[in-house]
């Protein structure tokens, strides 16, 4: 079975310095990318989150989301996608409703809806 992950790894193998990402001037490789998707993985599992966990992410359309969600496969854990546009009591009703455990928010978006986890 193809998880989405194995996009990034099968590219990283194959093309490993070919650009996967554009964001403006900032460039990712897909080694790079599947690097930092890696990493991630490891820091959400070393934090004490197991697979079938769900983390909420609330992030703009940036160059991160693709690390975000092949991290997350990595992990084995479930992506809860907020859309930036909801008000703050959408994003808490959506966060208590979802039983997740993280959040994963974006640097730009986090003094407008960072809320607390229970």
């Amino acid at each position: 079975m193809l998880l989405i992950h194995d996009i990034a790894a099968n590219n990283a193998r194959r093309y490993p310095n070919k650009i996967a990402l554009i964001d403006g001037d900032r460039r990712h490789s897909w080694s790079q990318l599947d690097d930092r998707a890696r990493r991630l993985a490891n820091v959400l599992l070393d934090r004490g989150l197991q697979a079938g966990d769900r983390v909420v992410v609330i992030a703009r359309n940036c160059i991160e989301w693709p690390e975000i969600s092949f991290g997350l496969s990595y992990a084995g854990l479930v992506a809860i996608p907020v859309n930036i546009r909801l008000a703050p009591d959408e994003v808490v009703h959506i966060v208590d409703d979802s039983g997740a455990r993280a959040a994963i928010v974006h640097g730009d978006q986090f003094d407008r809806f960072a809320v607390p986890l229970v």
